[in-house]
């Protein structure tokens, strides 16, 4: 397995397993608010997604994440605290 395959298959079980954390705890919210966009759908820019329905922050304000696709090798994750 050369290193960009073992980097593509890293990022695909992240992606994998963040799909799969998101179909449960939807499912114990009780749904998705809205469809998410497909990733294909995201321009290559910094795109801010917010789910709507019951989600939110530690404080009370809506929850969204942000996302930016690009090359398959590179993955940023950034959790930020607070």
């Amino acid at each position: 397995m050369t290193a960009d395959t073992s980097k593509f298959t890293a990022t695909l079980g992240f992606v994998a397993i963040a799909a799969v954390a998101w179909g449960a705890w939807t499912t114990m919210r009780g749904g998705p608010a809205e469809a998410l966009p497909a990733l294909a759908a995201i321009e290559p820019v910094w795109t801010t997604i917010a789910p709507g329905g019951e989600t939110s922050c530690a404080l009370g304000t809506p929850f969204e994440f942000h996302v930016k696709p690009g090359a398959s090798d590179r993955l940023f994750v950034f959790l930020n605290g607070g």
